[in-house]
């Protein structure tokens, strides 16, 4: 009896810990890099790209990275995180927490509630696995992030929460007609035996051998048309803001040129050769699609950000009145010091050349405004910096996440 009762002391104690004595970070912003492995340029491109696939879809994906997990499980210390900042939006609980623990080597995604249906423990472990590690495994942290980003994005798509349950609905409408369906064909078969069983599979293996046979046709012709679409000179790709890699283009072209279309197959191997075209098919529309949504998004920093550097006096001027002012705080001067300085290198890429990085432009003065939100929030609020981060309350952080909650669902990986 005595032992027992040591063994679940020992469980609360080590359980209590993870809670009460791990000092957890607060969150920056969509990208938070306490471990210091991201180059500048790339977080102010990821915080730009989570910031706006935010305001499209309500979804909040938040990368964080720390030097160390305190001790406790990286599947721990993740959800304590995610749960403590409330990233996704509160009755939605659609948010994504991807984490890298640099001490540790593990790197986990943590998946809220209203998203768990899109990205599921097997698709998390597989852009773990697939995407993430083998760039950690080469020393190449930003990439590896980077590139989790996208995929995660990919999976989830642009639906808002709204539109995914409705989705949802859809779905489980068919899968109970396909149930019905199912049950149907199984008192059939009992009945008919295993002569029927046979008939029945040689004629699905036909069926899928025609429908193989006929999405080859449709896929060689519409695999044809990316090619010629994306090689043109005013193609997507071709455009100085597409970001994206010619050498992935150039791969998917040469497997698509490898394919022997007029080689006699059996039918299983039409039914191989047909996924090899929708692999190849899909890999062109991502690159289109990932085109599109960069040069989208350089346009709209052109259109934004001549209106912010007509704002960035006035923004300096009240900065610097509220920096002289004897009742500021040290802790919001040091936000409004943040603030200052990313102004300050905004104004310098603007002047650097006739042609300025507009949307470096933009998540800088982003970057700013959020900081200025923080001294703010930061004069009114009454809670001491120590109380926030020795515990995980109810509340959640001022990041500008919704408060999205958390249930264990994602994968963890290590390199």
């Amino acid at each position: 009896m005595l032992i027992c009762l040591f063994v679940v002391g020992v469980v609360l104690n080590i359980s209590a810990r993870g809670f009460c004595e791990v000092k957890y970070p607060s969150a920056v912003g969509y990208v938070n890099d306490f471990a210091n492995v991201l180059p500048p340029e790339t977080k102010r491109f990821m915080e730009a790209e989570l910031k706006d696939y935010a305001d499209r879809t309500t979804n909040q994906i938040a990368v964080v990275t720390v030097k160390s997990l305190e001790g406790l499980p990286v599947e721990e210390y993740t959800i304590n995180l995610a749960t403590k900042w409330g990233v996704g939006q509160k009755g939605k609980d659609n948010g994504v927490m991807l984490l890298m623990a640099l001490k540790e080597r593990k790197v986990r995604i943590e998946v809220g509630y209203g998203l768990e249906g899109d990205l599921t423990d097997l698709k998390s472990g597989r852009i773990i696995k697939d995407t993430i590690v083998p760039y950690f495994k080469k020393g190449e942290m930003a990439q590896g992030i980077q590139s989790g980003v996208d995929e995660i994005i990919n999976v989830i798509g642009d639906l808002t929460p709204d539109q995914r349950l409705a989705k949802q609905e859809e779905q489980k409408k068919l899968d109970e007609e396909q149930a019905m369906i199912i049950t149907s064909m199984f008192m059939v078969l009992v009945i008919l035996a295993s002569l029927f069983l046979m008939i029945i599979f040689v004629r699905e293996h036909i069926n899928d051998v025609k429908q193989a046979r006929k999405q080859i046709k449709n896929l060689r012709q519409t695999v044809s048309g990316l090619i010629s679409e994306l090689e043109g000179k005013n193609s997507s790709l071709a455009h100085a803001d597409s970001g994206i890699k010619k050498e992935d283009f150039a791969t998917l072209k040469a497997r698509f040129k490898n394919l022997r279309f007029d080689e006699k197959r059996s039918g299983k191997q039409d039914i191989s050769f047909a996924f090899d075209m929708q692999t190849i098919s899909l890999g062109l529309e991502s690159l289109k699609r990932n085109a599109l949504r960069n040069i989208a998004k350089a346009d709209k920093a052109r259109e934004e950000g001549p209106k912010f550097v007509a704002e960035l006096p006035d923004r300096l001027r009240e900065i610097d009145e509220r920096l002289n002012d004897e009742n500021t705080s040290e802790r919001v001067k040091k936000n409004l010091a943040k603030a200052r300085e990313k102004l300050l290198e905004a104004r310098k890429v603007h002047e650097a050349s006739g042609n300025p990085d507009w949307l470096t432009v933009v998540v800088l003065f982003a970057a700013a405004s959020g900081l200025l939100d923080q001294a703010d929030r930061s004069n009114s609020s009454s809670l001491s910096s120590s109380s926030r981060n020795d515990s995980i309350s109810s509340g959640h952080s001022s990041s500008g996440f919704g408060g999205g909650g958390f249930g264990g669902g994602g994968a963890s990986g290590d390199w």
